[in-house]
């Protein structure tokens, strides 16, 4: 049950929904980090490039965490129990390594449901799910990703 229209899922686990949702998909819809290098020839004019190719992409996926409904939309007990509730569903979907099973690579296939039509990538969530309380049931949070084959195609 997606909340809005536009919305990001990490291994069938949607990020959009009344228990959770990220607050700004944009930054995903950048391009992919760029590397390169260019080798200085000694005692010769110029320098020699290389090509520019796409690399590891890092992304900070903000988010807010309710504590009035779970993922599928059912009422909790209570706001910080179902803040806590939500805080660890994300963990076990998004956060938490998938087992080498599932991912020997450590990603999850991410797809980004757009108007237009949806974009996949493979996404590893790095780093902590970073929370900030905002109301008493009410937290912001933050999502580090990493694209390590560029962004979304």
């Amino acid at each position: 049950m997606a909340l809005l229209a536009e919305w990001l899922e990490i291994g069938g686990f949607s990020l959009s929904t009344p228990g959770y949702t990220h607050t700004d998909i944009a930054v995903l819809l950048d391009r992919a980090d760029m590397r390169t290098a260019t080798k200085i020839i000694p005692g010769g004019p110029g320098a020699i490039a290389f090509p520019i190719r796409t690399t590891v992409t890092r992304k900070v996926l903000p988010l807010v965490i309710f504590g009035d409904f779970d993922g599928a939309g059912n009422p909790t007990s209570g706001g910080r129990a179902g803040v806590e509730a939500n805080i660890a569903a994300i963990h076990t979907a998004v956060v938490d390594p998938p087992s080498t099973a599932v991912s020997a690579d450590g990603t999850r296939e991410a797809i980004l449901h757009l108007a237009g039509g949806n974009k996949t990538a493979r996404v590893r969530v790095v780093g902590p799910l970073t929370l900030a309380a905002f109301a008493a049931s009410t937290y912001r949070a933050t999502l580090d990703l990493e694209f390590p084959y560029g962004m979304f195609v």
